[in-house]
């Protein structure tokens, strides 16, 4: 879930974080099935009700959007060609991310309304739209011309092209948005490295620190305090981060080795990503608010991907199975 507030002032302030590894007993993991006959699946965003938005994939190959109620129960969105994806999904049921027409191989940005009803929107751009939040605005980015972060106040509107740092017109992203319409992603910057950013509500492009180390930096998500999360790539690997409200930013601990990424925030602070261990293995893991790690349990295989928490707990995101296949996954009790 993905509807968050506004990050004011940025330093350049770093910090590492805890690292106890405590168990995850409590936790309720479930798989949530693809569509009928098809065969791979993986949740992208979870609503605090428990529904959840995602895709599946058909043994053909392709994607498609599909959205899971509740109670795990799978329906798949409306596409209209061979690949579509289901990125987010707010309070009111609107679902957004990407589809390619019929007959043709490039995607555009969509939007589903609470009855499955497929729109195209505004700006005849590909690309897709990543985030949505409660009031119905919309960012992500086109990919026409390179990448640039796009913004609309409704599935009506044309976009507005968010402003990038210098440097970045072609390489820029907005991936997440939240109540307040502060907005955050990436952009390149004229030292050739990309820069985490954070939009305020009327457009203005804000960078974030870089820890030590990094090159590129990447925010994915942000939540209704101000607090981001995202990841930071260098030489020595990635890992996972955290700005917070003052814009100083944080590494989080891995499972041993500099590979991990945090891609969702709840409300409370808590955050879940994936994270390698020694032998290679990728975990689905979830920080808590003071930086503990804490391993997510899989379907039977030995990787996992947690890609969005809500305010009750519930993470999202897939884990593979005894036979190797990934299946989208949920995590109940998780927070």
């Amino acid at each position: 879930m993905r509807h968050r507030r506004a990050v004011v002032t940025v330093i350049a302030a770093v910090a590492t974080v805890a690292t106890a590894v405590p168990a995850a007993a409590a936790i309720v993991t479930t798989g949530l099935g693809p569509v009928a006959g098809e065969i791979f699946s993986q949740a992208t965003s979870v609503r605090d009700d428990g529904v959840a938005v995602g895709y599946s994939t058909p043994p053909t190959g392709g994607t498609h959007a599909v959205l899971w109620d509740a109670s795990g129960a799978v329906t798949e969105l409306a596409t209209p060609g061979r690949n579509s994806e289901a990125h987010d999904i707010n309070s009111t049921g609107v679902v957004v991310g990407e589809a390619e027409p019929s007959g043709v191989e490039r995607a555009f940005p969509v939007s589903w309304d609470v009855t499955g009803v497929l729109t195209a929107l505004p700006g005849g751009v590909s690309g897709s739209a990543r985030g949505v939040n409660d009031a119905g605005v919309i960012v992500g980015f086109a990919d026409s011309d390179g990448q640039s972060p796009l913004r609309w106040e409704n599935s009506t509107t044309w976009p507005t092209w968010l402003a990038t740092l210098p440097g970045g017109a072609n390489d820029s992203v907005a991936y997440d948005l939240n109540n307040e319409g502060a907005a955050v992603g990436y952009s390149r910057g004229a030292d050739g490295a990309r820069h985490a950013v954070v939009w305020n509500a009327v457009g203005a492009v804000g960078q974030l620190a870089t820890p030590s180390g990094y090159a590129d930096c990447f925010a994915y998500e942000i939540n209704d305090s101000g607090l981001i999360v995202g990841s930071c790539f260098g030489s020595g690997g990635n890992v996972a981060v955290r700005w917070d409200v003052t814009g100083a930013v944080a590494v989080l601990p891995t499972l041993g080795p500099a590979e991990a990424e945090a891609s969702g925030v709840s409300d409370a602070g808590l955050i879940v990503g994936y994270a390698a261990d020694i032998n290679g293995r990728y975990y689905a893991v979830r920080w808590g608010a003071y930086g503990t790690i804490t391993k997510l349990p899989t379907l039977g295989g030995t990787h996992g991907v947690a890609l969005d928490i809500n305010n009750t707990g519930t993470v999202v995101g897939r884990t593979n199975q005894t036979d190797g296949s990934f299946r989208a996954t949920s995590w109940r009790n998780a927070g």
